[in-house]
């Protein structure tokens, strides 16, 4: 198998969108090093962000086997480029290691990944959640709004990933006073917006989906994703026993088939997650919507499924993101053990909470600590692994005793 050159390039998609701040800027930094997780010690990694010895030393003690950092001006012409998604950038910091990687064309990798086309094919294909529309610019998604939505209901961005960007309503009141909001999601080169009923959710749920350059399907599996109120992702759980209901996997199996055939059609391939839901109506009764978003590029699922497969033996998994504001500040490994206890990660038992984020790092040669905490949970079952989330806030937590 050939050697990969690693690059977690989060913000891949508002890059297509014409999106560029600071702030952007120093996440996506912070964010390479989450592909960390994902390679083996044959692989390099393009980190834009320096990572202490000490993080290094806790990952490797867990059993760990990480990639090394790529050195700036290094060739490595045989190697393999892997990043989150392919844009400009990405191949431009690939060829800088000599690393020319076959890849779908800049121009189809937008298409694929514009709300336009999932919308397209939720529309065609009755995916998606009902009465959905689009708008190309923000006076005409006011105009809905005020005479024919209904509410609650979201208003997305045409680019963009995990919920953010989202402008929720919840009643024809609040129209008003999210304008200027809603006049800032569409103030950029691609501007259309996409309103949708917001339906009550029971369950989460995203299908992995891999394309061959010949266009098969060559990988496919579910799992359940954790968002909140608001639909924003913060976390993954793998449950080995996979206890979907047939008539649901059966939906989900069918609909990645035809996304990843309409993709392939697109000039697509390559990894991509297609998103969905199950809700339930006023009587009670659940149906699943097989298709909200699809992402046109590597999902995050990628680092859990890597971290269970290194370290989990296939267990129970829970892993997320959290704002590090939530959390205390910790400022050193044992310290870290100490406030865990029995319930830190065992490389023995293969049981316990990791860290999988550094305590620090160095950006512009100014030590920060992270925005997001990111957290690798292990157990024997889904009750144990959500019991060991509880612990984690409970001793972690801003509010837990020092």
């Amino acid at each position: 198998m050939a050697r990969k050159l690693l690059y977690c390039n989060v913000n891949f998609d508002l890059q297509l969108q014409g999106t560029r701040s600071e702030t952007l800027s120093a996440i996506t930094a912070e964010s390479t090093l989450y592909y960390l997780l994902v390679g083996d010690e044959e692989d390099h990694i393009l980190l834009d962000i320096d990572i202490p010895d000490s993080y290094y030393r806790y990952l490797k003690a867990a059993g760990l086997s990480l990639p090394v950092p790529a050195t700036p001006g290094q060739r490595i012409p045989d190697f393999v480029g892997l990043p989150y998604g392919w844009n400009r950038d990405a191949r431009n910091r690939f060829a800088q290691y000599g690393v020319e990687s076959l890849s779908p064309s800049d121009d189809n990798v937008k298409k694929a990944n514009s709300r336009l086309f999932s919308y397209r094919i939720a529309s065609k294909y009755g995916f998606g959640v009902p009465r959905a529309r689009s708008f190309p610019d923000t006076s005409q998604a006011l105009d809905y709004l005020t005479c024919q939505a209904s509410f609650p209901c979201v208003v997305k961005p045409e680019f963009g990933n995990a919920g953010i960007g989202f402008v929720h309503i919840r009643n024809s009141k609040q129209i008003r006073e999210k304008t200027n909001l809603l006049r800032s999601v569409t103030s950029r080169p691609c501007g259309n917006l996409f309103i949708e009923e917001w339906l009550p959710r029971t369950l989460d749920i995203s299908t992995l989906v891999e394309i061959s350059s010949n266009g098969q399907l060559a990988a496919l599996s579910h799992h359940r994703t954790l968002n909140n109120a608001g639909g924003v992702f913060y976390g993954i759980h793998l449950d080995p026993d996979n206890l979907l209901p047939t008539p649901w996997k059966k939906e989900l199996n069918k609909t990645a088939t035809l996304v990843s055939q309409m993709l392939y059609e697109q000039g697509y391939w390559g990894p991509a997650g297609i998103d969905s839901f199950v809700t339930i109506d006023e009587n009670g009764k659940e149906s699943l919507v097989p298709c909200i978003e699809i992402n046109a590029r590597q999902p995050m699922s990628i680092l859990p499924y890597s971290l269970q497969r290194q370290i989990a033996d296939e267990q129970h998994v829970l892993f997320m993101f959290a704002p590090a504001r939530r959390y205390q500040q910790i400022t050193s490994y044992p310290e870290l053990f100490r406030k865990l206890g029995a319930d830190a990660y065992d490389p023995v038992t293969k049981r316990g909470v990791l860290v999988f984020t550094p305590l620090f790092y160095s950006f512009r040669k100014e030590i920060v600590c992270p925005r997001k905490i990111g957290f690798f949970m292990v157990a024997k079952s889904t009750d144990e692994v959500f019991v060991l989330d509880a612990v984690v806030r409970k001793r972690l937590g801003r509010n837990a005793s020092k």
